[in-house]
């Protein structure tokens, strides 16, 4: 009954540490105790030290502080003050996404390696983020002196930054209601060398429906790629269920099983038609995403690669700390930047 009421609240984490009201939480001191679950609203917007990271920054940017709104409220508005034409305001977007990976680091920290959790070292860290993608995405020969004033309160000089490079928006995109969504991967070390694949599954509220790692011992990236989505349709397949939406980051893998390619190299061509074999009783679609919208399943695939045991999973509570932080901020609908 307890794992079945965990699986109907998916607004909430499990901790082992009690939750703490201090500004500043000390390594030794536990934060929750074993089997409490701790609310996501809590830990990314309502704590203490994570109120003191919010406004730090709503103060700078000029956003709104309301002290009631749930994280997915706090997303939203910075996301709706973001904009392309104000180059400053093109940093604003990706502010909460950036906060919120600290914070999740800093609380594992605390929780795994008995550092202490603070808001200064979270702001520290978020700082050094902006730093990096405003000196990467702002021209300083273009800033306005309201932008120039905005960079400084961060801690970006002017002589730091450099002409934008190309770069875009990821964002992981829950399914339709009806319909499952599978992110695979694969990877091999030293290509050809050790290698593995994964692949998660999930619904239209972005919950875990399964996951897997494999090792695939000594073979071709393309080759793992392609694997680990077979293994993923054929899992898929036994649940009785019909229709899935498979997004692969290898271009080639996406393609071939859609399909979309006259020649399939021969090494994977066995496992493609497979997969091909697989759509006269599903309802399959494969598209490409880019690695920075696939990141549960690329941390995944190092598992794998790295030679773990094989493993699947139907229980997020079972995903290694890692797993569980991205599956988390895909839910709350995390934005990647791609640079190239």
């Amino acid at each position: 009954m307890q794992r079945v009421s965990r699986r109907l609240q998916p607004h909430r984490i499990v901790s082992d540490q009690p939750a703490t009201t201090d500004t500043e939480q000390s390594a030794a001191s536990p934060v929750l105790a074993i089997g409490v679950e701790e609310d996501q609203n809590h830990l990314f917007s309502h704590g203490m030290i994570v109120v003191s990271v919010w406004e730090h920054f709503s103060n700078i940017f000029g956003v709104n502080y309301l002290s009631s709104q749930s994280v997915l409220q706090r997303f939203n508005l910075w996301i709706s003050k973001a904009s392309k034409k104000i180059r400053v305001s093109r940093l604003v977007g990706l502010v909460p996404s950036v906060i919120s990976w600290e914070i999740w680091l800093s609380r594992n920290q605390a929780r795994f390696e008995g550092r202490a959790m603070s808001a200064s070292k979270i702001i520290s860290k978020v700082a050094q983020w902006l730093h990096d993608i405003a000196c990467t995405i702002l021209g300083e020969d273009r800033n306005s002196l309201a932008d120039s004033i905005t960079l400084q309160l961060i801690n970006i000089p002017k002589a730091e930054c450099h002409l934008p490079r190309n770069h875009s928006i990821v964002t992981w995109l829950k399914p339709l209601r009806g319909f499952l969504k599978l992110n695979v991967d694969g990877s091999s070390r030293g290509n050809p060398g050790l290698s593995g694949g994964r692949g998660v599954c999930r619904d239209h509220h972005g919950n875990l429906i399964f996951a897997f790692h494999r090792n695939y011992g000594l073979t071709l990236n393309t080759i793992a790629e392609a694997q680990a989505m077979l293994n993923g349709i054929t899992s898929y397949s036994k649940l009785g269920l019909r229709s899935i939406i498979v997004e692969s980051d290898s271009l080639t893998i996406a393609k071939a099983a859609a399909d979309r390619y006259d020649f399939v190299p021969w090494n994977i061509w066995y496992k493609i038609g497979t997969i091909r074999e697989f759509r006269r009783s599903l309802n399959l679609s494969f598209s490409h995403i880019f690695r920075e919208g696939n990141s549960v399943a690329d941390a995944l695939t190092r598992l794998a690669s790295e030679g773990n045991p094989n493993n699947f999973f139907v229980s997020k509570y079972a995903l290694p700390v890692k797993v569980q932080g991205a599956l988390l901020l895909d839910q709350a609908g995390l934005r990647n930047l791609q640079c190239t």
